[in-house]
């Protein structure tokens, strides 16, 4: 009788690891699912939408390599006051 109980109890504890497995992977896609629906709500990034003309508007852009008029974002008052 005490083996029965615990076969029983064990496939109770067996299916209890993989509901709960399975609720965590559920979770995992109904999170992803959501992010990926809102990131489609979006659109484009904010740093994608600029002037393809003007090399300042780029990811990467440094005033150093350029002969520009002094950029406001770079203002350096030790340099620049001079």
């Amino acid at each position: 009788m005490t083996t029965l109980w615990t076969v029983k109890l064990t496939a109770f504890a067996i299916l209890l690891y993989v509901a709960f497995w399975i609720a965590v992977a559920l979770a995992v896609l109904l999170i992803s699912a959501a992010i990926i629906r809102r990131s489609d709500e979006d659109g484009q990034p904010k740093w994608l939408d600029k002037d393809p003309d003007d090399h300042r508007e780029d990811l990467f852009y440094h005033p150093l390599p350029y002969t520009d008029e002094p950029d406001t974002r770079y203002y350096k008052p030790h340099v620049d006051d001079e």
